[in-house]
């Protein structure tokens, strides 16, 4: 029957490697969420874009409807005015869908600062030398990454 000193030394020699499994899996975690996040920003910045050029529409509607106002008669300016309503509308969805892709890209971007300290606590690994507290460094470790690995998958990628 082995002792605990025994088992612990067994732990003690695959600790290391357990570690760079670890790190291992961060690193793509790391490059798989900032991947992620520069497709999301590319989302947003391009339906900023729509958004913007949908609303320089809206507006020059709009202007239009001001400068034949007096010369045009009700039904003109009622059915330039839906159209500006119209326009409008559709620039504030296209706002909203950037938001919210500007948003995701965010998220995925902090993902990838916490796939970093997986990063770190396994760097840790090579100065701790208590097998318990790199029992423990592996532990939280593996925690953060399992649940990182999670939140990034069901996070989604852009259309």
């Amino acid at each position: 029957m082995s002792s605990l000193g025994d088992t612990l030394k067994t732990i003690s020699k695959h600790t290391e490697t357990i570690a760079i499994i670890i790190a291992g899996l961060a690193a793509i975690g790391v490059g798989y969420t900032s991947y992620v996040a520069g497709l999301w920003d590319g989302e947003s910045l391009e339906k900023y874009s729509k958004a913007t050029s949908a609303l320089t529409d809206a507006n020059t509607t709009y202007l239009s409807i001001g400068q034949r106002n007096d010369e045009a008669s009700d039904a003109e300016i009622a059915t330039a005015q839906a159209q500006y309503d119209t326009e409008h509308k559709e620039a504030a969805a296209l706002t909203e869908e950037a938001d919210t892709a500007n948003k995701k890209g965010d998220y995925m971007q902090l993902l990838s600062v916490y796939f970093s300290v997986v990063l770190f606590l396994t760097s840790l690994m090579t100065v701790v030398r208590r097998t318990t507290n790199k029992i423990a460094v592996i532990l939280i470790g593996t925690g953060v990454l399992l649940i990182c690995t999670i939140l990034a998958i069901t996070a989604g990628m852009p259309s």
